[in-house]
């Protein structure tokens, strides 16, 4: 568990129990994090200078990656920028760039960002135009119908998610709210003299927690805690107060309720957040089972095996989801999988034919005319009588 900065602790952490601390801290993904509290707080004599070390070593590879990550996330927004695109900066850019008190306290393994969903394909080909190319075989039209982001891009170093819905459709979230006015809520910021937007307090809030709960089930580990930490202290420095009973209302909306509730819970205890008395009242009226806190802690305080926190999260979001909901996911799913196919097939038969060259496509008529050697095969097969066969009696 990490320790708030400003208690004087550091001298009762045995030399024996540092690299336990160093491996974890690494686990947790909040070494840049014990860095800058060691720097801040700690009397550095009495810490291990190999420690500290590792602690600097990782803000500062931090810090370099996040400027790479910055610089390719301001060339993909001025390119969007110069075609009216709007385009949102996601997770971790975000957090780095705007929100971290400097960008090599947050690491991040690639960049997101939210664009209108039927400007999706543009946003895609103007990732391509600037050299990304997918890291795995993509069909634009069927992730379109039933992903929320596009097959991840690759160039070089930095991978990119275009995304059109913040959270998998097939969790029923974020659908009611509509994304129109994520746009429509969203704060500029700077990255490189380009200006981005981001995500607005509250949803940026209901964003990270439905992430780190509802989508990857804690397996983030602390350093999701950490984020909301920094939410707080940001809106802190810029004199914002998070609307309580906006951020409760849209929290049931989306249907992530329950996970809001069970992240702040565990960023009062494992963060020296003070999460403000307004909302910790409205989460109130959330009943998380003592099991579920247990289950959290124990998977933040030793990270093993998540199936039994997994069961856990599981059951208590299911139980959240509304009943139209599950309707309208049982509705899609039949839609997808029904008669919907057939028209699927068909559009991408055309779309690979239009693909072909002219070679290619006179030979594909050759071979369903019936002028190829299978084709004839097949017809002197027909034409010739069938050889009779000796029954066994």
């Amino acid at each position: 568990m990490l320790v708030e900065p400003e208690t004087p602790v550091w001298t009762a952490v045995p030399a024996g129990l540092w690299p336990e601390v160093l491996e974890r801290a690494q686990v947790h993904g909040v070494l840049p994090l014990l860095s800058d509290a060691l720097r801040r707080a700690a009397p550095l004599n009495t810490v291990p200078s190999t420690v500290v070390r590792a602690a600097v070593d990782a803000e500062s590879h931090t810090a370099r990656r996040s400027l790479m990550f910055q610089a390719a996330c301001a060339e993909l927004a001025s390119a969007c920028a110069t075609r009216n695109l709007p385009l949102i900066a996601l997770k971790g850019i975000h957090l780095a760039s705007a929100v971290y008190p400097s960008p090599g306290l947050r690491p991040m393994g690639d960049i997101d960002v939210l664009v209108p969903r039927p400007r999706a394909r543009e946003a895609w080909e103007i990732a391509r135009a600037l050299g990304y190319v997918p890291v795995a075989s993509t069909a634009l039209d069927r992730e379109l119908g039933t992903a929320h982001h596009f097959t991840p891009l690759r160039r070089g170093g930095v991978d990119l998610e275009i995304h059109w819905q913040l959270l998998p459709p097939a969790l029923g979230l974020c659908g009611p709210d509509g994304h129109d006015q994520l746009f429509a809520r969203a704060e500029p910021f700077t990255i490189r003299t380009v200006q981005v937007l981001g995500l607005a307090p509250n949803d940026l809030l209901l964003h990270l927690c439905a992430h780190a709960a509802h989508v990857h089930l804690l397996e983030t580990r602390l350093s999701s805690v950490w984020d909301l930490a920094a939410v707080f202290g940001w809106c802190d420095r810029r004199g914002v107060t998070v609307n309580a009973g906006e951020l409760w209302t849209r929290a049931e909306r989306w249907g992530v309720a329950p996970g809001l509730a069970l992240m702040l819970d565990l960023a009062q205890r494992y963060t020296d957040v003070t999460v403000p008395a307004p909302i910790r009242t409205v989460l109130t009226r959330i009943d998380i089972p003592p099991a579920v806190r247990e289950a959290a802690e124990a998977h933040l305080d030793r990270p093993a095996d998540g199936t039994v926190i997994s069961t856990h999260l599981t059951s208590l979001f299911d139980a959240a989801i509304p009943w139209r909901t599950r309707l309208r996911l049982a509705r899609d799913r039949a839609w997808l999988t029904g008669w919907r196919r057939p028209f699927q097939l068909a559009a991408s038969y055309r779309r690979r034919w239009r693909q072909l060259t002219p070679t290619q496509r006179q030979q594909l008529r050759t071979f369903a005319s019936g002028r190829n050697t299978l084709a004839g095969w097949l017809n002197k097969r027909t034409a010739d009588p069938p050889t009779p066969r000796l029954r066994r009696g």
